[in-house]
């Protein structure tokens, strides 16, 4: 990758001394309230979370991978209401 993509001295002003991106916001939603624990307090709660989670997340993908399906269950549910929503418009068209 080219320095001006990932290093905030090289981006000539592009991204306005913002370095954050959804996943890092996603990341410090989840941590919130750990803010006020010790470093090594954050370090423990983050792994055991983590450790809890990803078993979790992981047995009902694999459930989702064994039913055939494509796309996870919450993006499938998005696209059924976004093909309903569509089907209620009424498109005319202008030369």
């Amino acid at each position: 990758m080219e320095l001006w993509q990932w290093a905030q001295c090289f981006d000539e002003g592009y991204r306005y001394g913002h370095m954050t991106t959804n996943l890092v916001e996603a990341v410090n939603s989840v941590l919130m309230r750990m803010c006020h624990l010790p470093i090594s307090a954050v370090f423990s709660a983050t792994f055991y979370r983590l450790a809890t989670l990803m078993p979790k997340m992981g047995l009902k993908q694999a459930k989702q991978l064994e039913a055939r399906h494509m796309y996870v269950e919450k993006i499938r549910d998005a696209m059924k209401d976004n093909t309903q929503r569509a089907r209620l418009m009424n498109v005319e068209l202008y030369s």
